[in-house]
């Protein structure tokens, strides 16, 4: 199984929007002073962010110790998760345009 196909079975079907999100919003702080590098790190926090105002609001009532660990645990990796399938996402696409010239 391809590595994408793996990552998007792992992330929640409702987080697949912050794909082209991020992949816009990575875009953009490319046009910027912010070294490449770094914009895997920066993506990684708005979806991590992203991810967490969708896992609290859909959660519910979560004021237990587990509740808040659930959520933050689900968040992080979901975040984590969406930042690599845009990033090995746009990383492909740019291989592939490449071939084609």
């Amino acid at each position: 199984m391809e590595t994408i196909e793996v990552l998007k079975n792992l992330i929640k079907p409702e987080l697949l929007i912050l794909v082209p999100i991020l992949i816009f919003l990575g875009s953009i702080i490319k046009k910027t002073v912010i070294k490449n590098k770094y914009i895997p790190f920066i993506l990684t926090g708005i979806s991590v962010a992203l991810a967490t105002i969708y896992v609290v609001a859909t959660c519910g009532d979560t004021i237990s110790y587990k509740g808040i660990l659930l959520v933050l645990f689900t968040a992080i990796t979901q975040g984590i998760l969406v930042t690599a399938l845009s990033v090995y996402g746009y990383e492909n696409y740019k291989n592939i345009k490449k071939e084609e010239i």
